[in-house]
């Protein structure tokens, strides 16, 4: 897997990872200190995986070995990494690091072998993830707050779902959009 930025002297690229077949559904996000972090695929070991820079290097992990397809990442104010993807047989899932490690909550289920997700944050740090049902064909999304998680079905009028992305406007409120039609049939 390839990271590349640009400065004022021009593009540079750089290799993240290269054990096995990796960075396939990558996401990446930039903290508050200039330093990239990114979520991405290990399809050799059907892994989800994280890699951050800091002023010294690169560092990489296993965060999932249940799978990690379709990542979507994003970084709080506080430089913590919020990764959505799918994994195991169609299961929507969260990570983020917690007291003595990641925690990942499995937040939806049965959804098939599509999950494609879309993850922002809130004014509060709280993740918000717009995701495919690949099983029903719908759209959901689902939010966390103090209260926990959150699922409901934005569209489901079928064949709707795919490449979903997500924003949050100044209020909180989501804006998604998605593919719907026959190509998902």
């Amino acid at each position: 897997m390839k990271y590349a930025y640009q400065d004022p002297a021009g593009w540079h690229a750089e290799t993240v990872d290269s054990e096995g077949d990796v960075g396939q559904h990558a996401s990446v996000a930039v903290d508050g200190s200039g330093h990239p972090h990114i979520s991405y695929f290990d399809f050799t070991n059907d892994d989800l995986k994280y890699a951050y820079q800091d002023a010294a290097s690169w560092h990489t992990e296993t965060l999932d070995s249940a799978g990690g397809r379709y990542t979507s990442l994003a970084v709080d104010g506080d430089g913590v990494p919020h990764i959505s993807y799918r994994a195991g047989s169609g299961e929507l899932r969260h990570a983020s690091p917690g007291p003595g490690g990641w925690q990942i909550d499995t937040i939806d289920s049965g959804l098939g072998w599509y999950v494609e997700t879309s993850l922002d944050l809130d004014e509060g740090g709280y993740p918000h993830i717009a995701y495919g049902d690949y099983t029903n064909l719908d759209l959901k999304y689902a939010y966390q707050d103090a209260n926990g998680w959150h699922v409901q079905t934005v569209d489901s009028p079928g064949k709707v779902g795919r490449y979903p992305s997500l924003g949050l406007d100044e209020q909180g409120y989501a804006h998604i959009s998605n593919v719907a039609g026959p190509t998902l049939s």
